[in-house]
């Protein structure tokens, strides 16, 4: 009995604490409410300095928070990007997408070919057996997979090649077994608590006949999209995230009051590895993941670079982990000759939007490429690179594509510094990903400095590409990551 009554208060005044959290965040955001323009300024101003989005076409209103983005954009890829720029400003609560795609002009049967060839050549897509019809630059996909991750996969291998208006995914998931309600419910608390990138303090996960509902609230709009995809574990058939509700205030004063409280290094290991789980690129491999106080280290063998990158970047995005040593070995099970390697690097690099326009040099020696030739931004010439990683044979790759200094923004030297600051300081006020408060800027000569102190290893590489779209022309980030810190909103 006197265990009973020692649980019931201990319930009582972790309910009262709550309480008083949501009271103080609701006071706090009520003293410091964001004008809608206000953040369609910062919208604006991030959708033009953001290399991947062709933003000189594009309009934006906002009402109480709900942003529409209209216009037309050269491709799908860049209405994408513009609509996730649009999640991650803070304050807006929902984005309605009514961009227009109008792309290069392709035929169908090339846009069909260019589908079916992006999927036979992507390592992790061309076991499927995915159907492509093409009508006036629509495209169906249809077929059979084993999960959502691999339909969503399918997706945005196809949205890479360039003349497509849009995409009607049409493949069904065919799951292997059914599962309990209880068991999609444990695995989806378990990812939302063991991503990074979600908050899950005041999310609330109900799952009936399979269908998940998702409850409560989050700190932006990229956050929601993130519960919702984590979401979708085996046996799911339908996400519903219409309850969760977006407000900036809990992005910026988190319930997680400590985020490495509790987290032993098998516990750290344990969420890792449950990332790799639904992960399509990482999911066949045996990884071995070793934690030691936050610092991970990946070994183990994979058959291409892409999966080797994806396995990196699962790990950095699970909480507790603030250092990631990727000594991951790339052996392809086929037997490539460079000549064909480095004609399947050029094929896709031609197919791609952001990248066919420019003439790229693309040499393979021993399953490592060399890459040369000029492009307008660095978004490019990391695209470019990406794209070789994920091409069969490819064990490595030299990226020395140069970046015109006169056309990419972040290397123009009209800002005096304290301009800079005062940008990057901005950047990081809007991005929902940082906590400015504990971040000190410097600039000297276009050079940046980043001090102090953030919570999570993403919440530091955030600030640098703050800092870098802020207009710095170099980053040096001396940020700490506080393991021990927590975000009390009290």
């Amino acid at each position: 009995m006197k265990k009973i009554i020692k649980n019931t208060k201990f319930f009582v005044v972790f309910f009262l604490i709550q309480l008083l959290i949501l009271s103080n965040m609701i006071s706090f955001a009520a003293e410091n409410d964001l004008k809608d323009k206000d953040i369609k300024s910062a919208l604006e101003i991030e959708l033009t300095t953001d290399e991947g989005v062709a933003s000189h076409l594009i309009d934006v209103n906002i009402t109480d928070g709900i942003v529409t983005l209209s216009g037309s954009v050269d491709s799908i890829l860049s209405k994408e990007r513009a609509v996730k720029v649009a999640r991650s400003i803070k304050g807006i609560r929902s984005v309605v997408d009514r961009i227009e795609v109008k792309p290069v002009e392709q035929s169908d049967n090339q846009i069909r070919k260019n589908v079916e060839d992006a999927l036979f050549n992507d390592p992790a897509t061309d076991s499927y057996e995915i159907k492509v019809k093409v009508n006036d630059g629509m495209v169906t996909l249809s077929g059979n997979v084993d999960s959502y991750a691999e339909k969503d996969l399918c997706e945005q291998v196809a949205k890479g090649v360039k003349g497509i208006k849009e995409i009607d995914n049409n493949i069904y998931v065919d799951y292997e077994l059914e599962r309990p309600d209880y068991e999609i419910k444990e695995d989806v608390e378990k990812l939302l608590e063991s991503d990074i990138r979600v908050d899950d303090g005041l999310v609330e996960v109900e799952v009936v006949d399979g269908k998940v509902n998702l409850s409560g609230t989050v700190g932006s709009s990229e956050e929601k999209n993130q519960a919702k995809s984590n979401a979708w574990v085996s046996g799911v058939n339908s996400v519903d995230a219409s309850q969760l509700n977006i407000e900036w205030w809990a992005r910026d004063e988190m319930i997680r009051q400590d985020l490495y409280a509790d987290l032993s290094d098998e516990k750290v290991e344990q969420a890792v590895k449950d990332s790799f789980v639904y992960d399509p690129r990482v999911w066949s491999f045996n990884i071995d993941v070793d934690a030691s106080n936050g610092s991970v280290t990946l070994m183990g063998t994979v058959d291409n670079l892409k999966a080797k990158k994806a396995a990196e970047k699962n790990a950095e995005n699970t909480l507790g982990v603030w250092r990631v040593k990727n000594r991951l070995k790339v052996r392809p099970e086929d037997e490539w000759k460079d000549s064909e390697i480095a004609e399947n690097v050029r094929e896709s690099l031609l197919m791609d939007p952001y990248i066919d326009r420019y003439d790229l040099t693309v040499l393979s020696y021993n399953g490592k490429i060399h890459m040369y030739g000029v492009v307008d931004t660095f978004f490019e010439k990391n695209r470019a690179e990406d794209i070789a990683s994920r091409t069969k044979g490819v064990v490595d790759v030299q990226n020395s594509i140069q970046v015109d200094f006169v056309t990419d923004w972040r290397t123009q030297t009209w800002k005096q510094d304290w301009e800079i600051v005062e940008d990057i300081n901005s950047e990081m006020f809007w991005s929902p990903f940082v906590d400015s408060d504990d971040i000190n800027v410097a600039v000297d000569d276009g050079v940046a400095t980043l001090t102090g102190t953030v919570a999570t290893w993403s919440e530091r590489q955030s600030a640098t590409e703050n800092a870098l779209e802020g207009g710095a022309f170099r980053v040096i980030n001396k940020l700490k990551v506080d393991k021990g810190s927590g975000y009390w909103p009290f």
